[in-house]
C-alpha cells in the first residue's frame, strides 16, 4: 500500500468518525430535526469561521482555480480570490445579524423557511425548494467529478470507483449527523488545508527560485501571465467587472452559506468568526494560486488544466507530504459536498414535506431529512459519471442560477420594506431562468464578453423591482416583524426575545 493511500485512508476514517460523533452530540444538544438542521444554534466562532470558509473553498478553488492560474496567470486568481473574500464579507455584514435574530424569533431553521415567513407564499416556498435541488446538483457534481479525477490521477483507481468511494463516506456522515457533522468535519478539514500549505507552498516556491524566480519564469512562458488582463487578454475590463459582481453579490443568494449565520451561538460569535473566515479564505486562494503559477513553469505541457494540482502533488511533492496534500484536496471537496447535501436535505424535509404534511411528527421530519440527503447524494454521484469539461464551469452554472434567483428574495426581503411577494416571485423566475438560458443555450461563460451572472442578476433585480412597484405593498404585520428596530440594536447574546 502506497504512502498516499495510507494517509488518505487514515484521513477519511478520522473525518467519518468526527462526522458520526458530531451527529451524536447534535442529538443531545437539540432534539430531532432542529439539531439536524442548525445544530441547536450552538456553533462557536472558530467552528463557524471554519465551516463558512471551508464551504467556499471547494474543488472549484483547489482544482479549478489552480488550473485557472496555470492557464491565465495572475488575472483569474486575483479577481476570483479578492472578490470571493469580499463577497462573503458583504453577505456576512449585510445579512448576518438579521438572519441570526429573525431565524430564532420566528423559529425557522432553513433559509427557504425564513423567506416563507417574509412572503407567506406556498408558491415561492415550493419554487425555492425545487431550485435548490436543481441548481445544487451541478455544484455537487463539481466535487464528485474532482474526486474521480483525483483518484484516477493519483491512485490509478477507475474514475467511477473513485467517485463512489468519496460519495459513500461524505453522504453517510452528512445524512446521519446533520449540521454539527458538517460543521465539525469542516473544522477538521480547514485545519488540514491550512497546515498542508504551510509546509508545501515554501517547498514549491523553492523549486522555482522563490517569488522573484517565479515571476521571471512566468514572464518567460508568456508575459500575459503577469498581466491583470491575463494571457491573450483573456480578462478584458467588462469580464473583470462581471467577476466582481459575481463574487461580491453571489453569496447573498446562496442558502448553504447564509444558513451558517443562523447557527451561531450569539451575535458575538458572528463578529469573532468574520475576520477568521476572511483570513482563511485569503490564505487558501494565495496558496492555490502559487501552485497554479509554479505548475505552469514546472509542467507547461499538461494536457488538461484541471490536472495541475494532482500532477504537482504526484511529481513535485510525493511521500507523506504529498499524501497529506491529497487529503487537503479531499477536505476541500468534502466541506462543500456536506454543506450542499445538508441544505438540500433540509429544504426537502422542512420546506416541502412539512408543508405537505403539517401534522407530521418531528421524528418523521428528521427521517425525511436524512433520506433526502442520502438520495440527493446518490443522484449527484450518478450524474457525475459523465465527466465535465471544466470543474470551474460546472460549479459556476449552479452558483449563477441560484444566486441570481434568490438575491432579491433574500436581500430585498430583509432590506427593503416595500418589497413584496410578487416582486420575489418575478425576481426568482427572471434571474434563475435567464441564468439557465444564457448558460444552457449559449454554452459560453464569456457571452458578450462577460460572466453570465452579470446579465442574470440585473434581470432578476429589475423583474423584482418592477413587479413590486406594480402591486400592493406587503402586510404591515409582516413588515413590523422583519423591520423591528430592535433587530439591529440587539447586543451579543441578547437575541432570543419573543416579540
Amino acid at each position: 500500500m502506497s504512502t498516499y493511500t495510507v494517509v488518505l485512508v487514515l484521513y477519511l476514517i478520522i473525518t467519518f468518525i468526527v462526522g458520526i460523533f458530531a451527529g451524536k452530540i447534535a442529538g443531545k444538544k437539540s432534539n430531532g430535526s432542529e439539531g439536524f438542521c442548525i445544530g441547536g444554534r450552538t456553533i462557536g466562532p472558530w467552528v463557524l469561521a471554519s465551516t463558512w470558509g471551508a464551504t467556499l473553498i471547494s474543488a472549484s478553488t483547489v482544482i479549478g482555480v489552480t488550473g485557472y492560474g496555470w492557464k491565465n496567470g495572475w488575472a483569474g486568481v486575483i479577481w476570483g480570490g479578492i472578490c470571493m473574500t469580499f463577497g462573503g464579507l458583504l453577505a456576512y455584514v449585510l445579512l448576518g445579524k438579521r438572519l441570526r435574530v429573525l431565524s430564532e424569533r420566528l423559529n425557522t431553521v432553513t433559509i427557504p423557511g425564513l423567506i416563507f415567513a417574509r412572503y407567506e407564499s406556498e408558491a415561492i416556498n415550493t419554487i425555492i425548494a425545487i431550485m435548490i435541488c436543481a441548481f445544487y446538483i451541478p455544484m455537487l457534481m463539481t466535487q464528485f467529478v474532482s474526486a474521480g479525477v483525483l483518484m484516477e490521477t493519483i491512485f490509478n483507481i477507475p474514475y467511477i470507483t473513485g467517485i463512489i468511494i468519496f460519495g459513500v463516506i461524505v453522504v453517510v456522515y452528512t445524512s446521519v449527523g446533520g449540521f454539527l457533522a458538517v460543521a465539525y468535519t469542516d473544522f477538521v478539514q480547514a485545519i488540514v488545508m491550512v497546515a498542508c500549505f504551510l509546509v508545501a507552498t515554501p517547498m514549491i516556491l523553492g523549486k522555482v527560485g522563490g517569488f522573484t524566480g517565479l515571476a521571471t519564469a512566468m514572464a518567460n512562458v508568456d508575459p500575459g501571465m503577469l498581466s491583470p488582463n491575463g494571457v491573450n487578454n483573456a480578462f478584458p475590463p467588462l469580464l473583470i467587472l462581471s467577476w466582481i459582481v459575481y463574487y461580491v453579490f453571489g453569496s447573498c443568494g446562496q442558502p448553504y452559506m447564509l444558513i451558517r449565520c443562523t447557527t451561531a451561538r450569539d451575535l458575538k460569535t458572528l463578529k469573532k468568526a468574520l475576520p477568521i473566515a476572511m483570513i482563511f479564505i485569503t490564505w487558501m486562494y494565495f496558496n492555490v494560486s502559487v501552485f497554479g503559477f509554479a505548475g505552469r513553469v514546472l509542467m507547461p505541457d499538461l494536457a488538461a488544466q484541471d490536472a495541475v494540482m494532482p500532477a504537482m502533488i504526484n511529481i513535485q511533492l510525493g511521500g507523506v507530504l504529498g499524501g497529506i496534500m491529497i487529503a487537503a484536496i479531499v477536505a476541500a471537496m468534502m466541506s462543500t459536498v456536506d454543506s450542499t447535501l445538508h441544505v438540500v436535505g433540509t429544504a426537502v424535509s422542512k420546506d416541502v414535506y412539512s408543508r405537505l404534511r403539517p401534522n407530521a411528527t418531528d421524528a418523521q421530519v428528521l427521517r425525511v431529512s436524512q433520506i433526502a440527503t442520502l438520495l440527493i447524494g446518490v443522484i449527484g454521484v450518478a450524474a457525475s459519471t459523465n465527466r465535465a469539461s471544466s470543474v470551474l464551469e460546472l460549479s459556476t452554472y449552479g452558483w449563477t442560477c441560484l444566486s441570481a434567483a434568490l438575491f432579491m428574495p433574500v436581500v430585498g426581503g430583509l432590506c427593503w420594506k416595500r418589497f413584496n411577494t410578487a416582486g420575489a416571485l418575478a425576481s426568482m423566475l427572471g434571474g434563475g431562468i435567464s441564468g439557465a438560458v444564457i448558460i444552457g443555450l449559449l454554452g459560453n461563460f464569456s457571452f458578450l464578453g462577460c460572466h453570465p451572472f452579470m446579465i442574470a442578476l440585473p434581470i432578476g433585480v429589475i423583474c423584482g423591482v418592477v413587479a413590486t412597484l406594480l402591486t400592493p405593498p406587503p402586510k404591515k404585520e409582516i413588515i413590523d416583524v422583519f423591520f423591528d428596530p430592535t433587530i439591529m440594536t440587539a447586543k451579543d447574546g441578547a437575541i432570543c426575545e419573543t416579540k
